[in-house]
């Protein structure tokens, strides 16, 4: 059997939710076909591998239907049926894992049967539910909504000439969502066209944003949040957005689902990442400490793991504000949250560049020899470790050797992007003019530096300048 949507679906469920799902398809108000409850129990002890061998068609067929002639339709038809239950049961979990849309509907039911004291202890739940909620974000004012709206429908058939507020409630908490929702969106439009040629059509963002100026709904934090994200987005030239969005995230962070507050925070995260780039090193100190924040809150870790590239970004962040300690204690710290595919490759690469920033360069060379080299990302930025290594203790050979192999790796790779290559490239024609020159030739040095100030592409080009400089502080 090869990979099909059943088989998609199935793998992404644990045992747990695999129980579950078996006791829905042995249900007769679900599934009368006892055929499909067997194929589902051929499948099961396949979990989660579900080799092609172990679940092939012919053998499902003969489980399923054991005297019966082998017919591929029948198979097919099997698929579907199970597939349609699989999806029933999803929908049938998420409205469990978000009992207010359930209880909307029993809502609009018992409005429609008349039976009052059914829906006013309905009612009575669904706030309770919304109370308890920690959250305060687009989903609870769309629940909120939908309550208040319920509530509304339910007064206006009672015909009472008096005053109920649930109108006004359902307005004020449209407009939240709405507003919260539009503004979530503006941000993510703005920033993708701050990176990617696109042709985004905003509407009503100017006008929205005159509303909030002057409207105390601008207070709610879901709403203050992506407001100043969305004016830092359009004023990256004013700190002040930064620092209150940095403000409020500290303040109500918490009041967001993880996914969504870990976003917010990366907003924060890229501001300050464009500031270092920008030439303003004071941001490089505020990007550590908004990591650290992140770390304390625990958004780090999406199902228990965190990406790679956060890794990198956070060790590279305590390594260029000589924080060696805190950063070794770190990346030993989170080895165990990378992936089991990651780990190795990050863990050696990351506690290789500390060591080398804490001219620890027999360490760093040990370690980058752990580093396996099946990940072009790993295998080049290795490579140009190593060669930096290989210059800062004089390693004559070994350095002339690995720039050779590095440019022709460089140059027949078709997986490294053009800049990159250029990037690499640069680097090391620059660190071999720097060797051949060494320190005793003032004038050669200071033409070295020019070039390298007039190059725009150049991998580590800081680092690169202050081994030129420090050069030239040698020359007698």
């Amino acid at each position: 059997m090869k990979e099909n949507k059943l088989i998609s679906l199935l793998k992404h469920f644990d045992k747990r939710a695999l129980k579950r799902l078996h006791l829905l398809i042995q249900s007769p108000y679900f599934n009368k076909k006892e055929a499909v409850t067997r194929y589902y129990q051929f499948l099961l002890p396949n979990h989660p591998e579900f080799q092609a061998t172990a679940v092939e068609d012919k053998k499902a067929y003969a489980y399923v239907f054991p005297q019966a002639k082998y017919k591929e339709k029948e198979i097919g038809y099997l698929m579907s049926d199970l597939v349609k239950l699989i999806e029933r049961f999803l929908i049938i979990e998420q409205v469990d894992q978000n009992p207010l849309l359930g209880k909307a509907q029993l809502m609009e039911i018992y409005d429609q049967w008349d039976l009052d004291k059914a829906f006013n202890k309905t009612i009575r739940d669904s706030h309770k539910i919304l109370k308890d909620s920690k959250h305060r974000h687009q989903e609870f004012f769309y629940h909120s909504f939908i309550l208040y709206s319920q509530e509304n429908n339910y007064f206006d058939k009672q015909k009472k000439h008096k005053m109920d507020d649930s109108l006004q409630l359902a307005i004020d908490h449209l407009d939240l969502y709405y507003i919260s929702q539009k503004l979530r969106y503006c941000c993510e439009m703005t920033n993708r066209k701050n990176v990617v040629v696109s042709q985004y059509d905003i509407r009503l963002v100017d006008e929205l944003l005159s509303f909030l100026e002057k409207d105390p709904m601008a207070d709610e934090p879901a709403v203050a949040i992506y407001h100043n994200i969305l004016l830092s987005l359009k004023e990256p030239d004013s700190s002040d957005r930064y620092q209150k969005v940095r403000a409020l995230l500290e303040a109500h962070s918490d009041l967001f689902p993880l996914d969504e507050a870990r976003g917010m925070f990366l907003y924060v995260v890229n501001y300050c990442v464009n500031k270092v780039h920008s030439g303003k090193s004071e941001f490089l100190g505020e990007l550590l400490s908004i990591y650290k924040l992140i770390l304390e809150k625990k958004y780090v870790l999406d199902n228990g793991f965190i990406s790679p590239w956060t890794y990198m970004n956070i060790c590279t962040a305590g390594i260029r504000n000589n924080e060696y300690e805190w950063t070794e204690k770190f990346i030993k710290d989170y080895k165990k949250h990378l992936h089991p595919k990651f780990a190795s490759n990050a863990y050696s690469f990351n506690l290789a560049y500390l060591f080398f920033n804490q001219e620890k360069y027999q360490k760093a060379q040990e370690l980058l020899h752990q580093v396996e080299l099946d990940d072009i990302f790993y295998t080049s930025e290795s490579k140009e470790l190593l060669l930096r290594i290989y210059y800062k203790m004089e390693e004559v050979d070994a350095f002339y050797s690995l720039a050779e192999s590095f440019q022709v790796f460089i140059r027949r790779n078709k997986l490294i992007s053009q800049q990159k290559k250029d990037m690499y490239s640069n680097l090391i024609k620059f660190l071999r003019r720097l060797f051949k020159i060494g320190e005793d030739n003032r004038s050669s040095l200071v033409r070295l530096k020019t070039d390298i100030e007039a190059t725009p592409r150049i991998s580590k080009k800081s680092w690169l300048i202050m081994q030129v400089n420090e050069n030239i502080a040698n020359v007698r």
